[in-house]
């Protein structure tokens, strides 16, 4: 049987009789394969709630970089509910630019960008005062990027003496700031000098009106010079020893050497004092007298020209008991034992 005859056999088969397939090596018959099956239709996602709600994402970002400078956000609620956003203040960033900005949920997700840039704040100036005002030291000048915190310290060797807390903290802004220390510094402790207390000046030396002066006194005290020092104060701050040379001139102590005398001072010699020497004549005199002198009084003397004492009024009664002549004068002695000049007596013989 041909080829031919063969394949119409097979594709007209006799109803009766079975189809008989001859494979051979060389005309394999192939394998029935199972027909593809269409693919499940996939169930629509599911609406209703999730219809009814949107979101929004929140970034915090460098303007430049578009880094995250904080977490993003997710909010969700309802479409049409409102929307606050929260307006972040990041140190040392000023917000530049929002994009997408929204105050209601609307139906989808949405995006909102909050970009920052660096900004360099004002400066803080901090001074360092003592109680009358005066600068103790230079100004500090604080420098930081704007919302960044800073702190503000003391002088670390004054922290003791500060009046309030000796740190001060804040915020950079866009204005500049002044903190003040006030620190107490006169803190004096004085004393009078010894008696005879002298300064030799070891160099020329500034002369103050005051201890703790700022300004000095246009003339220095020469070196060499000695002076005389009559009180001695001390700054109980940092030992600083001043000395007044008299009045309202001080000076401090370095460059100085403290001695008992003063070697420009001779000694004053000592003089006989004259002896000085009146005659007179003395004789009993017993009256009674009325004093009557100036306004002021009559002076009584412990003896004629001797040393004054007090004075009588005008019209005491007294008793004489001694009258003592001198060439140009008239004593009389009192019953007190002071003596009185004749001319303010009136004597009842």
């Amino acid at each position: 049987m041909s080829l031919l005859q063969r394949l119409r056999r097979w594709l007209r088969p006799n109803r009766d009789q079975p189809v008989v397939v001859h494979s051979t090596a060389a005309e394999p018959v192939p394998h029935a394969q199972p027909k593809p099956q269409p693919a499940a239709p996939v169930a629509p996602e599911q609406t209703g709630i999730a219809e009814a709600r949107a979101s929004i994402s929140v970034y915090y970002q460098d303007r430049f970089t578009e880094s995250n400078l904080l977490p993003p956000q997710l909010f969700t609620a309802e479409v049409g509910a409102p929307f606050e956003l929260t307006w972040h203040q990041l140190p040392g960033r000023l917000l530049s630019e929002v994009v997408g900005f929204t105050d209601h949920f609307i139906n989808g997700k949405q995006k909102v960008i909050l970009y920052y840039e660096e900004s360099l704040a004002a400066p803080v100036i901090v001074y360092h005062r003592d109680t009358n005002h005066r600068l103790i030291a230079p100004p500090e000048y604080l420098l930081g990027n704007i919302n960044a915190a800073f702190t503000a310290e003391a002088l670390p060797d004054q922290r003791q003496h500060v009046q309030d807390k000796p740190e001060q903290r804040g915020i950079f802004t866009d204005t500049s700031q002044t903190i003040t220390f006030t620190y107490e510094l006169n803190q004096l402790e004085s004393n009078p000098a010894p008696t005879s207390t002298y300064v030799h000046l070891d160099k020329a030396k500034a002369v103050f009106e005051q201890p703790q002066a700022e300004q000095p006194l246009a003339t220095l005290l020469p070196a060499g010079s000695v002076w005389q020092v009559f009180i001695l104060a001390r700054e109980t701050t940092n030992g600083t020893m001043w000395l007044n040379v008299g009045g309202n001139s001080w000076l401090t102590a370095s460059d100085t050497t403290l001695q008992d005398h003063n070697p420009y001072i001779l000694p004053t010699p000592s003089l006989d004092q004259p002896q000085l020497h009146f005659e007179s004549q003395s004789s009993p005199f017993a009256h009674a007298a009325v004093i009557d002198g100036p306004s002021a009084g009559t002076m009584q003397w412990d003896a004629p020209y001797g040393q004054r004492l007090t004075r009588l009024a005008n019209g005491t009664k007294v008793a004489l008991l001694e009258e003592r002549a001198f060439a140009t004068s008239l004593w009389y002695q009192l019953q007190s034992g002071n003596w009185v000049q004749a001319e303010y007596l009136k004597i009842k013989y």
